[in-house]
């Protein structure tokens, strides 16, 4: 089973013809999705989200930003149709399934997310994010820094070559917009 959430990789990857056969031998195939785009059309369950406005989510920057910044948006309208979000279709989900993920609403799951994050819930969903500059992101993930430490060991020797490791963050293709963390 595949579940694909607001993805449309039969169009957006660079081999989509690839991607569409692949997705031929998946034997069943989930899409949350706002639209019935390329990749929806292929799946045998589509579930209708809302779009952005009309739903809560969360959105923390990628790594290597400056600056770490955790956000919450808030709902501004109502649905159009009658659609949940994807994390509340995944909690009702489980629930039917009888397992207890200790949620009712995927905003009681955001709420729990801030508090670790040490953020105000209700600023954020006010608009107001929050940031560090931080390794961690707000408690969400942490770079182990001993680690990372003891691999970068550097020693400039001029005799011998050196080899430096780094992430380059290369998002998107030439069918997506350029995402303007790049």
């Amino acid at each position: 089973m595949l579940v694909i959430h607001e993805a449309n990789p039969a169009y957006a990857l660079p081999d989509g013809e690839k991607v569409r056969k692949a997705l031929k031998d998946i034997p069943f195939k989930v899409s949350f999705s706002t639209f019935f785009d390329e990749t929806a059309a292929l799946c045998d369950l589509v579930i209708p989200i809302g779009m952005g406005l009309e739903r809560i989510d969360d959105v923390v920057t990628p790594y290597g930003c400056g600056k770490n910044i955790y956000a919450v948006g808030a709902p501004v309208v109502d649905p159009v149709v009658d659609v949940r979000n994807t994390g509340d279709a995944l909690l009702l989900l489980a629930k039917e399934l009888g397992w207890n993920l200790g949620f009712e609403k995927y905003s009681d799951l955001l709420q729990a997310k801030a508090d670790a994050a040490g953020a105000n819930f209700e600023l954020l969903v006010q608009g107001q994010p929050a940031e560090n500059d931080a390794t961690a992101y707000f408690g969400l993930f942490t770079l182990n820094m001993p680690v990372l430490e003891k691999a970068a060991k550097y020693v400039p020797n001029p005799a011998k070559p050196a080899l430096a490791l780094y992430s380059k963050l290369s998002l998107g293709t030439a069918k997506t917009g350029i995402p303007p963390f790049n």
